[in-house]
């Protein structure tokens, strides 16, 4: 069980979609069982019977990966059994626990099978920006990973994932062709990027809330854009001991160009609007 390798009151980013919008939050798990039971100070997003994602790791309060991510990790496919204005309890239909690049634990409900994507495979155009962008304007930080958000065909696909980003809020990402969340981004552009900030904040304070999430648009950095050297070169600088992964021949980069940025309060105030638009009808 998840249990075993994640404790309590371990941080959960839940994606769904709202219409056919991306839509992620971040909530504290009370229990971890045979079901998965989610906290959510400020408002719940979910409701009854939607299909979800919900990311799940062991980091703790201070940013200690390395190349392999020797952490466990799990991203959670399953239903909402329950869901109230502040609790969530999701049912799993499937998920593989990662450590490192190991699966360490594999679990499917009798009859589960992944869904064929039958969704139409689109061109990704190139990055709009200029290597002139980008003079001094990396942000370096305790950061070293976020959750990359995808749309999958049936909920969101969650992967934990080095970025950078920069002034503008613009969040870059190198991956390995052929992988699962490459092949939803040649389907739909359309992603998240979830940031949580325990790296520089105690867990308690934390939880109410320090996270960021960035909604927006994937772009291609080809290996003949000027910027290609630029932003390899300042992945090294920020994770050295990922120099290989960084360098290696199969990688491609991508360009999370921000369209909005979601605070847990502007969340809380959707879901008061929402509210208020029900009780109208």
């Amino acid at each position: 069980m998840i249990n075993n390798y994640i404790a309590d009151r371990s941080y959960a980013i839940v994606s769904g979609f709202l219409g056919e919008t991306v839509a992620s939050e971040m909530g504290v798990t009370s229990r971890i069982d045979d079901i998965i039971v989610i906290n959510f100070p400020k408002g719940n997003l979910f409701g009854q019977g939607q299909n979800v994602s919900v990311y799940l790791d062991n980091r703790t309060g201070v940013e200690q990966v390395d190349a392999n991510l020797n952490v466990y990790r799990v991203a959670v496919k399953g239903y909402v059994e329950s869901a109230t204005a502040g609790i969530m309890v999701v049912k799993p239909e499937f998920y593989e626990l990662f450590y490192g690049n190991s699966i360490i634990e594999r679990f499917s409900i009798p009859g589960y099978e992944h869904s064929l994507d039958r969704r139409e495979i689109l061109a990704i155009p190139e990055s709009p920006l200029l290597e002139s962008d980008f003079s001094g304007d990396f942000v370096i930080d305790n950061n070293k990973v976020g959750v990359f958000i995808t749309k999958a065909s049936e909920r969101p696909h969650s992967t934990v994932m080095a970025y950078l980003s920069n002034q503008r809020d613009d969040i870059f990402l190198i991956s390995h062709r052929g992988s699962f969340k490459s092949e939803n981004i040649l389907r739909d552009r359309e992603c998240a990027f979830a940031i949580d900030h325990r790296a520089e904040i105690t867990f308690e304070r934390a939880v109410f809330w320090n996270y960021t999430i960035i909604r927006g648009l994937i772009y291609r950095i080809s290996e003949n854009n000027s910027l290609f050297p630029v932003i390899q070169a300042a992945f090294v600088e920020k994770n050295p001991w990922e120099q290989v992964f960084f360098t290696h021949e199969n990688i491609e980069m991508f360009h999370i160009q921000p369209q909005e940025i979601i605070c847990p309060e502007k969340y809380f105030h959707f879901i008061q609007s929402e509210a208020q638009k029900a009780l109208q009808v």
